[in-house]
């Protein structure tokens, strides 16, 4: 499938990512998330096996957590595929990205929410800063989206943000978001768009691709072919939403 992409630096990035939560056992999953514990934790075949059917399916854009047998697994798949497009967000206890990650040479790297939600203005410059040594377009993951909106003057090229129907702040900030991408040119990235499987996949993109500030999806992976569908329909609904061009709101 010919997944539509935006620009970001010298980066054409898909606008829907297959993410890597299922592969830590996120707690949003809930009883779920005891199941992916035990499937992909310290098992890269396993995180590797989800990782090469979407790449096969042409979904090559790929947001990782940086845990080392996420790295492994995706490193195996691009052994055999050649290119993906990676963004990152480290892991939370640690602002240096992982020489494994370094090897995938990721376009967007993000430090992790438990480093930005409470930052003070100047710790985030500081954190900004450290991004910026690995790599050229950097970002802040945020589980406070309100509170780090409010500090607009230190935010980043990218926000990795909650944004989904479910969510009551997603539709509090719409407005906010395509402000300060028209004023910040700050690219926001959805995660939970899905709200860990609540949300049906037709009217959760809808949601999400009808704000011209969300540049990108992503879908935590893990249950397939359901979940590979869900990338399907995410495609089919960003091109319903915004045709077959780059799309984000200039």
């Amino acid at each position: 499938m010919e997944v539509p992409r935006f620009q970001l630096g010298s980066a054409a990035i898909p606008v829907v990512l297959v993410g890597s939560s299922p592969f830590i056992g996120a707690g949003q999953f809930g009883a779920k998330a005891f199941e992916y514990q035990a499937r992909f934790v310290f098992k890269p075949q396993h995180v590797a096996e989800v990782v090469r059917t979407c790449v096969r399916e042409g979904f090559v854009g790929l947001h990782l957590l940086d845990y080392p047998w996420v790295v492994e697994g995706v490193r195996e798949v691009q052994r055999e595929y050649g290119e993906l497009v990676v963004t990152a967000t480290l892991a939370a206890e640690r602002l240096t990205p992982s020489s494994g990650l370094l090897r995938l040479e990721p376009v967007v790297l993000m430090a992790h929410a438990m480093w930005v939600d409470g930052a003070s203005p100047e710790e985030l410059q500081r954190i900004r800063e450290r991004l910026e040594e690995y790599c050229d377009v950097v970002g802040f993951a945020t589980h406070q989206p309100k509170r780090l909106l409010d500090l607009a003057a230190v935010l980043p090229p990218v926000v990795f943000l909650p944004y989904n129907a479910e969510y009551p702040v997603s539709r509090q900030i719409a407005d906010r978001l395509v402000a300060l991408r028209k004023q910040r040119r700050v690219a926001f990235f959805a995660m939970k768009p899905l709200a860990a499987g609540r949300l049906k996949p037709e009217e959760a993109f809808r949601f999400v691709y009808k704000n011209p500030a969300i540049a990108t999806a992503a879908v935590g992976i893990a249950e397939l072919p359901r979940d590979l569908e869900s990338l399907r329909v995410a495609v089919r609904i960003y091109k319903e939403c915004r045709g077959t061009g780059r799309g984000l709101l200039a």
